[in-house]
C-alpha cells in the first residue's frame, strides 16, 4: 500500500494554496514496467492506493504527483516497491548413518535467484567443507578426526537468506543435518585361492574372519561365474569368525571360477556399512584309482623290470608320482610318467600316488587332495643269473596293490 506521509511536501503545497483542501490534487502512476502490477482505489479513502499483482522479486516504481487546482504548482516523488518471497530450506536426508569419513550431503537446490544456500559447520571441529562449496547443495562434508568407541555425531546445517542484505525482515531459513560415522567392518578371507574335485558332497569350505560386527553376508557368482550356483543373499553371518560351506552343483564342468563374499553391517533403516572380498574356486575332474602292471615281479639283483600303470585315469591338474616305500614317508623317484624302469638291488615296493597339483594363483595353496596309493613289490633273488630262481610259495606270487587313504 501506497502511504505518501512525508514523501512529498504536501504540507507546503496547501500553505502555498492557502490550506484548502479540495484546492488540491494528487495523482499516484506506475513509472516504467509495470510486470503485471496495478494501482487501485481504497475504499472510502480517497488518499491512498494500493499496488497489486506484484511479480515476487520485481521491483515496480510508482510515481505521486501533487498539484494545485488554483496555482501553477506542482510536486512529485518517485519510491520503488518490492515483494521478496520468504526464504525456505529442505534436504533430502536430514540424518546420515555411514561408516565411510566423507559424508554426501543433499540440500534441496535453491531456484529463486534472490535467495543464496549455505551450509554452515555446527559441531565438531573436525567436520570440514570446502570453503569453494559452502554455497553448494550437494557438497561433500568430511570427518578427520580418530576413530571413535561411540559413533561420532555431527552436525551441519543449509540455511537459506535473501541475497539483498537490506531484506532483513524476510529472515533466514534452515534445516540441520546429523552426521553419524560409524568404523566399518572388515572381512578377511583365509584361503582366497580353493582347490576341489567335483564328486560328493558337492561342496566348498570359505574361512573367514570379520571385525566390525557385520550381520549379514552376501556369496555371489562373479565372472568367470559357475554355471548353475544360486546366489546367496542377505544370509545371516552368525559368527564373526567361521567357515561357510558353499554347495556347487552336481555334474559341474572341471574349470577356474569366481565368487565374491560381502560383509553387512546394517546402522539404521537402509543405512549398511559392507566390505566385500573376492575367491578362486578351481574345480577339477575326480580321477580314477590305478593298477600297477609289473613286466616281470621276480628279477635278480642287478636286473631290470618295467612298472606301467594298467588301469586308472588322470583327473584335471593331475599327475603320476611314483615312490619307493610308501606315499608319505617314501622317496620320490618319478613323475608325470606312466611308467618307470628299475633296476634294484634288494627287494623293493613300489608305490605311486596320483596328485592333483594346485594352480600356481592358489596363495595359500590349496590343500591337494590325493588318489590312495597302489603298490607292487619286486622280488630279488641272490642267485646271479635267472637259472638259479627259485620261486617259493611264500613270495609268490606277489600281493595286489594296496589302497591307503592319504
Amino acid at each position: 500500500m501506497y502511504q505518501p506521509g512525508n514523501d512529498l511536501s504536501y504540507t507546503y503545497l496547501q500553505h502555498l494554496v492557502g490550506w484548502h483542501e479540495d484546492a488540491v490534487y494528487r495523482y499516484l502512476e506506475i513509472v516504467g514496467a509495470a510486470n503485471g502490477a496495478s494501482l487501485v482505489d481504497v475504499p472510502g479513502d480517497p488518499m491512498q492506493k494500493t499496488l497489486i499483482n506484484m511479480t515476487p522479486n520485481v521491483p515496480v516504481r510508482v510515481r505521486m504527483t501533487i498539484a494545485s487546482t488554483i496555482a501553477n504548482c506542482s510536486s512529485s516523488v518517485e519510491k520503488e516497491y518490492i515483494t521478496y518471497t520468504q526464504p525456505t530450506a529442505a534436504v533430502n536426508d536430514a540424518d546420515i548413518y555411514q561408516c565411510s569419513r566423507t559424508f554426501q550431503l543433499s540440500a534441496v537446490p535453491v531456484t529463486d535467484t534472490s535467495l543464496i544456500g549455505t551450509w554452515v559447520i555446527v559441531t565438531p571441529a573436525t567436520v570440514t567443507i570446502p570453503a569453494a562449496d559452502l554455497n553448494n547443495p550437494n557438497a561433500v562434508a568430511t570427518y578427520s578426526g580418530p576413530t571413535m568407541p561411540t559413533p561420532l555425531f555431527g552436525r551441519v546445517r543449509w540455511e537459506v537468506r535473501k541475497r539483498n542484505p537490506n531484506a532483513t525482515l524476510c529472515g533466514t531459513a534452515s534445516v540441520t543435518v546429523n552426521l553419524r560415522y560409524y568404523d566399518g567392518p572388515t572381512l578377511t578371507l583365509t584361503n582366497p585361492a580353493v582347490a576341489v574335485c567335483v564328486g560328493t558332497p558337492f561342496n566348498f569350505t570359505v574361512p573367514y574372519t570379520t571385525t566390525g560386527s557385520p550381520t549379514r553376508y552376501d556369496f555371489e557368482a562373479i565372472s568367470p561365474a559357475m554355471p548353475g550356483f544360486t546366489n546367496i543373499t542377505n544370509a545371516v553371518l552368525s559368527n564373526a569368525n567361521g567357515t561357510l560351506t558353499i554347495i556347487y552343483p552336481a555334474g559341474l564342468a572341471a574349470g577356474t571360477y569366481r565368487f565374491r563374499m560381502t560383509v553387512r553391517r546394517v546402522l539404521i533403516g537402509t543405512d549398511v556399512c559392507t566390505d566385500s572380498k573376492e575367491i578362486e574356486v578351481t574345480v577339477n575332474t575326480p580321477s580314477t584309482t590305478p593298477t600297477i602292471n609289473v613286466s616281470d615281479a621276480q628279477i635278480c639283483a642287478g636286473e631290470s623290470t618295467t612298472l606301467s600303470i594298467a588301469s586308472g585315469t588322470l583327473g584335471s591338474n593331475a599327475e603320476w608320482v611314483w615312490y619307493t616305500g610308501n606315499c608319505t614317508t617314501g622317496t620320490e623317484i618319478a613323475r608325470g610318467v606312466s611308467s618307470i624302469t628299475v633296476s634294484p638291488l634288494q627287494p623293493l615296493l613300489i608305490t605311486f600316488v596320483q596328485l592333483a597339483r594346485q594352480l600356481p594363483a592358489a596363495t595359500p595353496p590349496a590343500p591337494t587332495p590325493v588318489l590312495p596309493c597302489s603298490s607292487s613289490r619286486l622280488h630279488l633273488t641272490p642267485a646271479p643269473t635267472r637259472r638259479n630262481v627259485t620261486k617259493s610259495s611264500s613270495s609268490w606270487p606277489p600281493p595286489p596293490p594296496a589302497f591307503r587313504e592319504l
